[in-house]
Parts: C-alpha cells; sequence; structure tokens
C-alpha cells in the first residue's frame, strides 16, 4: 500500500509537468520505482531471515508475506500504470494548452462567420 501510494503521489506531481499521462508515469517511475524495488527487497531480505527457522508456522508467515510483498510490487510496477493509462480522469483540453504555453482556446460564436 505504501508503494501505491508513494507511486500514485509522484504521479499526479508529474502529470502537473508534464503534457502526456504516458510521461508522467514515466517520471514517477524515474523517481518512485527505485524506492519502491529497494524496500520489497530490504522487507523480503529480512523476511528470508525467518525462513530458515525451526518453527513451521513462522515459515508459511514468512512465505505468504513474501508472496504478498512480490505480488504487491507486480500490482504497482504493471498493473498501477497500466490502469492509470486507461481509467486516469482526463484532462481537460485548456490546461493541456497552458502546460505547453498556448493560450486557450475560445470557439467562434455560431452566429459569426469564420475569419480566413
Amino acid at each position: 500500500v505504501d508503494d501505491t501510494i508513494h507511486f500514485l503521489t509522484r504521479f499526479q506531481e508529474e502529470r502537473q509537468r508534464t503534457a502526456s499521462d504516458a510521461e508522467a508515469i514515466h517520471q514517477a517511475f524515474t523517481g518512485a520505482g527505485t524506492a519502491m524495488i529497494m524496500t520489497t527487497v530490504v522487507l523480503l531480505a529480512g523476511f528470508s531471515t525467518v525462513a530458515f527457522s525451526g518453527m513451521r508456522d513462522q515459515r508459511i508467515f514468512v512465505t505468504m508475506g513474501g508472496l504478498t510483498l512480490a505480488a504487491a510490487l507486480f500490482a504497482d510496477l504493471i498493473l498501477l500504470p497500466a490502469l492509470l493509462l486507461r481509467f486516469a480522469p482526463r484532462r481537460s483540453v485548456p490546461s493541456a494548452r497552458r502546460l505547453v504555453g498556448l493560450p486557450p482556446r475560445h470557439p467562434q460564436p455560431v452566429d459569426q462567420p469564420e475569419v480566413a
């Protein structure tokens, strides 16, 4: 859950700075992806010390915990970006135009002819 929150927060920050969601996801990976991987590796290393315990219940707990951590990392690195690309709310056109330095577009009134 922690990694997901960090990634989503970074995605929101980068979304305000970049022109596309794909670029925002790429930048979020650059900023938060390494930390997500490293924290998961450190947690797995800590859990693995108990995996060699003589107590069967502890080994089962550590195995389940490690699988859960690995599944969560997979979901954060693979599923979350795909879901963001597909289901993230679309940006409004004026904000995207403002992002690249263009003035907001005002539609022509219906009763006036368009000037060529």
